[in-house]
């Protein structure tokens, strides 16, 4: 959930660096609202899942370290409700702010 008002996520992956923990997973958001860069959608980083993951592998989480991806090469998923997204456990993503007056809430 991300009401009006509600503070972003940094840049990360979803994969968490634990001994023995799956390195082949999707993450599937469906949106339940209208997502789009006002109300803070989530954005992401194609073509860095190829890297791997990004962090040390301690089993933290970890944002994803400045510099290690290009912010001009983000895109941001601008989702309808019923509309779903998938992405692998190593693509970088993050999102902004809740700068509109309206709910944005997803399924994850």
């Amino acid at each position: 959930f991300k009401p009006p008002g509600a503070k972003g996520y940094d840049l990360h992956q979803d994969f968490i660096g634990w001994p023995n923990f799956p390195e082949s997973f999707v993450t599937a958001a469906v949106a339940i609202d209208p997502c789009g860069r006002d109300n803070g959608a989530t954005e992401v980083f194609p073509g860095y899942h190829a890297r791997g993951y990004l962090s040390p592998r301690d089993g933290d989480y970890h944002p994803v370290p400045a510099g290690v991806v290009a912010d001009s090469e983000g895109e941001f998923l601008e989702l309808e409700p019923g509309d779903v997204a998938l992405f692998g456990c190593f693509v970088p993503h993050r999102s902004a702010p809740n700068r509109s007056s309206s709910w944005r809430r997803l399924l994850y």
